[in-house]
């Protein structure tokens, strides 16, 4: 092997331990009017995620109107909120990402106890995670957790309860991409 080869095949192998560094977002609800239902699109920190689910299902609400009490305008749950308004409905709810993600949080409820809910992931349409979560109790009669997967690259995530339920705070982080530079090495070195 030649000194060049040596050289750029050892570039390459360092130029992929540098990766783009993946920014971490957090989709609130903030911006979305009070009472818009299947709130669309919202793009925070560069990153958008697209709501679906049956119509007229879920729809942005406050918090604290919802339940009637201030004590739970906090953490997890502060502000508005996505929350399933159709009594007695299961539908699942389907949020798209633009990109790939490695890692999901959010923070979900429940108006009573002892509900789960189920946190799937999948990429192109393949399943690749998923994971079903339980509430603790909170103030006023309202049950809330955090979800959270990791590892497996994926592109949307569906979340079903065992009821009624609300979500807040989802915090993604994209899937660390190598660098262009460090793969034109890599192919400069094993060409020779």
């Amino acid at each position: 092997m030649n000194v060049w080869r040596s050289t750029t095949c050892a570039l390459a192998i360092i130029g992929l331990a540098s990766v783009t560094t993946a920014r971490a977002a957090t989709i609130t609800f903030e911006t979305v009017p009070e009472g818009a239902c299947t709130p669309g699109s919202i793009t925070e920190g560069g990153i958008t995620a697209s709501f679906a689910t049956a119509a007229g299902q879920f729809c942005v609400l406050d918090i604290v109107d919802l339940v009637g009490d201030p004590s739970l305008n906090t953490a997890p749950f502060s502000g508005h909120g996505v929350f399933n308004t159709v009594a007695g409905t299961l539908a699942p709810l389907e949020v798209s990402f633009d990109t790939v993600l490695s890692d999901v949080s959010l923070a979900f409820g429940f108006a009573a106890s002892g509900q789960s809910l189920l946190l799937e992931t999948f990429l192109t349409g393949t399943a690749v995670g998923g994971n079903t979560f339980s509430t603790v109790p909170n103030a006023a009669g309202f049950f809330s957790g955090i979800a959270s997967l990791s590892g497996a690259s994926f592109d949307r995530i569906v979340l079903t309860g065992s009821t009624n339920f609300g979500i807040d705070n989802i915090n993604v982080t994209p899937t660390a991409i190598p660098e262009p530079t460090s793969l034109l090495l890599l192919g400069t070195g094993a060409a020779g």
